[in-house]
């Protein structure tokens, strides 16, 4: 029946689902902030660098994201892991 499965990713494994890539607004609120603010956490570099997904479009790993709210959450500076793109370069 349609509408059973709503979610595409409900049947796979879980690892799969931290490689996710989240666009700006949901990794926004993933993170718990407004869309603007997270775009001046990333921009001053207190949040992970993007991954470049064309020009004008960029995302965040789930797994990127929840180190960054761990440390966050722990009162720690981020590390340079946390915040490191996905090539490994720090903005």
């Amino acid at each position: 029946m349609r509408g059973d499965n709503l979610d595409p990713l409900a049947g796979l494994p879980s690892e799969i689902t931290l490689e996710r890539v989240l666009d700006s607004s949901q990794a926004a609120a993933f993170v718990g902030v407004s869309l603007p603010h997270f775009r001046r956490l990333y921009r001053s570099r207190r949040a992970p660098d993007p991954i470049k997904l064309s020009d004008r479009k960029y995302g965040w790993q789930v797994r990127t994201l929840m180190r960054f709210l761990e440390e966050r959450s722990t009162g720690e500076e981020p590390s340079l892991s946390a915040i490191k793109g996905r090539k490994g370069e720090v903005r």
